[in-house]
């Protein structure tokens, strides 16, 4: 037993348990040439030891120095030697006391340096705009907690991202894809962006060890293959409202409807079902030649005006949910007035005209009626100004300019409370005002002009002739007078 009790004792004695670590950071000029670095150590005896780089750090060192040392300089080494010793030393610090409170020694120029503390990295998401959300590419987006980054929604298409310690994009962290536990499709590494691409809106984890470097995205990669259809008007896709119309099939992302007549016409996007859908969210007008494109205003449809029969090609880019419309379109109308007519206070995009007609129900009487037409902003307007040439015969009520006479506004007043339909012609600009009950007429027609001769005869109500200076009532060409 106590043979056994000093071999342990001389184990001990020969080999500390006890080390701090302590931590590097060479300056630039040290970290020249492909630099190696090693830490000689003394004050009770002497050693030498190798640094290796911190794991997930691109410029900071890590040794482990036995506590027996009280004493360390830093040495900056000729790569092409294995072996430590002042012979293969290129540059040195100065000898340095380990301090009790400080572990990290940072180098300036060519030897200087202090300590401070050594504060372990906070690991950061940075990626592309349509995974973040929120900002495309700043080094400290989203912050691991427990090594796990969930980013809810994410939207469909081509990703990227980067893991970073937050401070700046010198600290880019060498990462390694775990492909077998990583989704399918997830590429990239090492100071490359990891880049994968979702089919589905769904959220995305990542999970980063940063002991080992390994990153683990986990994401709806891959999808179920569906057949796309335009489902919308029958004037546009043959079909009324078929969620699967094989004539309006997409094949390839793409289909062309022919023939389509002018008018007013709207469509989304399905899967052959009225499960998954595309709509207005989805329009991507920066790559469409229609324009006026807009939304209804109780769902997701797509709405446009064509002025003329042509053919249409909608198109549906699976991989970025974008829908872009190719086709000839005119100019979306609305009335603009005031609430008494159009229910909304002056807004340029009111009441929108569906094929230039739009009737209004129950409008008041006795009341100022004003409006004007609008392209949906105050731009482009049209008013009083363009109520020229009998354009306003078409009309059944009394059309008048708005008292402003810069505002170009229409306005009338209507006898009886009654509907009033309002009619707009692109072509000819013609603006058309029907009232559905205009009331009794009450103004005096059929004024016929009597020609009067002053030199005949004046005569009092006896029937006696009487002069010029006559004063009472006189009848002179059959007519009485007071004079």
């Amino acid at each position: 037993m106590k043979k056994f009790t000093l071999l342990f004792a001389m184990t001990l004695a020969s080999v500390s348990i006890f080390a701090k670590t302590l931590y590097l950071v060479p300056s630039s000029d040290w970290l020249t040439n492909n630099a190696r670095f090693a830490v000689y150590m003394y004050g009770n005896g002497e050693d030498w030891a190798n640094l290796t780089l911190v794991d997930m750090y691109t410029h900071t060192y890590t040794v482990n120095v036995d506590e027996k040392y009280p004493n360390v300089i830093f040495c900056r080494m000729n790569p092409a030697t294995n072996e430590n010793n002042w012979d293969n030393k290129w540059n040195q610090t100065g000898d340095l006391t380990i301090a009790a409170d400080k572990d990290l020694y940072t180098v300036s120029g060519w030897g200087d340096g202090a300590w401070s503390v050594f504060t372990p990295a906070t690991y950061y998401i940075a990626g592309s705009s349509n995974l973040m959300q929120d900002g495309s590419w700043s080094p400290n987006q989203h912050q691991f907690v427990n090594g796990t980054v969930t980013i809810q929604n994410s939207p469909i298409g081509l990703h990227g991202l980067k893991i970073s310690n937050g401070s700046s994009w010198d600290n880019l962290l060498y990462v390694t894809i775990d492909a077998t536990n990583s989704s399918a499709g997830v590429t990239g590494g090492g100071n490359d962006n990891i880049s994968f691409t979702t089919c589905a809106v769904g959220d995305v984890t990542i999970d980063f060890d940063c002991a080992t470097g390994l990153v683990v995205v986990t994401a709806t990669t891959e999808c179920t293959e569906y057949t796309y259809y335009v489902a919308g008007d029958e004037a546009l896709t043959g079909c009324n409202w078929n969620s699967a119309c094989a004539a309006s099939q997409l094949e390839n992302g793409s289909v062309t409807l022919s023939d389509v007549a002018p008018g007013t016409h709207t469509f989304r996007i399905t899967d052959g079902s009225w499960t998954t859908e595309h709509g207005f969210a989805q329009f991507d007008a920066e790559h469409s030649t229609a324009t006026n494109v807009i939304c209804t205003e109780t769902d997701n449809n797509i709405r446009f005006s064509t002025a003329k029969t042509q053919d249409i090609t909608i198109t549906f880019n699976e991989t970025t949910d974008k829908i872009c419309l190719n086709a000839i379109t005119g100019t979306t109308r609305y009335i603009a007035g005031t609430s008494n007519l159009v229910g909304v206070k002056w807004s340029s995009n009111g009441v929108y005209l569906d094929d230039g007609v739009v009737t209004f129900t129950n409008v008041p009487a006795e009341q100022e009626l004003h409006f004007k037409i609008t392209d949906g902003t105050w731009t482009n307007t049209l008013g009083y100004d363009e109520l020229v040439d009998g354009k306003e015969n078409c009309s059944n009520v009394s059309l008048t300019r708005g008292s402003d006479d810069n505002n170009n506004n229409i306005v009338f007043t209507l006898s009886l409370q009654t509907n009033v339909t309002i009619t707009f012609n692109e072509e000819t600009k013609t603006i058309c005002v029907q009232a559905a009950n205009v009331g009794p007429t009450t103004s005096i027609e059929n004024v016929e002009m009597v020609e009067l001769d002053l030199n005949a005869p004046i005569f009092n109500v006896l029937g006696q002739q009487v002069n010029a200076e006559y004063k009472g009532i006189v009848i002179q060409n059959g007519q009485k007078f007071i004079r």
